[in-house]
């Protein structure tokens, strides 16, 4: 920072660049002058992820990725809370996130849909839509349900389980297997009767 001129026994200091913050210092200071600026920090929303299955269990170890429009994407590994609550993090008022999940919790499909949430300058309003559709508070598409409330936002997002089929050589397969060889042996203990019976007759005649 640089001194600028006096005027009238005041001396005001430029700012230095392209900043434009400046200072009026008024009287004589022969001494060294100390100033200290504060900066009020920047409005910001709160982002809640709250993470279960299609049963209302809350699920742990599912992975986001939180790409800002201005800044590096944030990788962020879910936990669950005794509220569900997988993460929470900070959105910084006047940005643009994106957000999706790159791994889904043991056991349950991934969910591909794609987030975005755009947060006002006043850091108190945010529009978010998924996969390019707008996504209302109160409202659940492919499989996220959204709230606002205040500063915060709240996401609900389901995964589904995955599907089991049955193994090869398990108990399915066995009893398959039994039944067949079942009726195959009620079949040739038919045939076998009536082959006996046709002989009782040719006998007799």
């Amino acid at each position: 920072m640089t001194s600028g001129s006096v005027i009238n026994g005041q001396q005001t200091l430029n700012p230095v660049g392209d900043k434009s913050d400046d200072f009026t210092v008024t009287g004589d200071h022969q001494q060294i002058l100390t100033l200290t600026k504060y900066d009020e920090p920047k409005p910001s929303m709160t982002l809640r992820v709250i993470k279960q299955d299609n049963q209302s269990q809350y699920l742990a170890g599912a992975a986001f990725t939180l790409q800002p429009s201005a800044g590096e994407a944030e990788t962020i590994t879910s936990s669950a809370t005794s509220e569900g609550q997988a993460f929470a993090t900070k959105l910084i008022a006047d940005g643009t996130y994106t957000m999706s999940e790159t791994k889904a919790p043991d056991g349950y499909q991934s969910n591909p849909a794609k987030i975005a949430i755009q947060v006002a300058t006043t850091g108190k309003e945010a529009t978010v839509t998924i996969d390019g559709e707008a996504l209302k508070p109160g409202e659940s598409k492919n499989g996220y349900t959204l709230a606002i409330d205040g500063s915060t936002i709240t996401l609900q997002a389901i995964n589904q389980p995955l599907a089991i089929l049955p193994h090869t050589g398990g108990q399915g397969y066995q009893r398959l297997l039994g039944i067949a060889l079942g009726l195959i042996s009620a079949a040739f203990l038919l045939l076998l009767v009536v082959l006996i019976k046709r002989r009782v007759v040719k006998q007799h005649d």
